[in-house]
């Protein structure tokens, strides 16, 4: 049986998508916990190397959500630079 693996879904665009997912065998990996989906939820960095042995453990399809959020960057500032 394959596993849906979602990497850094705690945000906003990973709830939703656990939503989507919650009836299949689904997974989230994320340094920070989920409010909503904290029985899926592995904390784990994605950079330790304890997470390759886990996702190569059984078939999977992986989605990288994960992202940097910041208040203080506005879509301006990229085009005024």
């Amino acid at each position: 049986m394959s596993i849906i693996t979602l990497i850094g879904a705690s945000g906003f665009v990973g709830t939703r998508l656990i939503e989507q997912l919650i009836k299949e065998n689904c997974q989230n990996l994320d340094k920070n916990p989920s409010a909503k989906y904290a029985e899926i939820t592995t904390i784990q960095g994605i950079r330790e190397k304890k997470l390759i042995n886990l996702l190569s453990s059984v078939p999977r399809t992986i989605v990288l959500v994960a992202a940097v959020h910041r208040d203080d960057v506005y879509l301006l500032h990229f085009f005024t630079m």
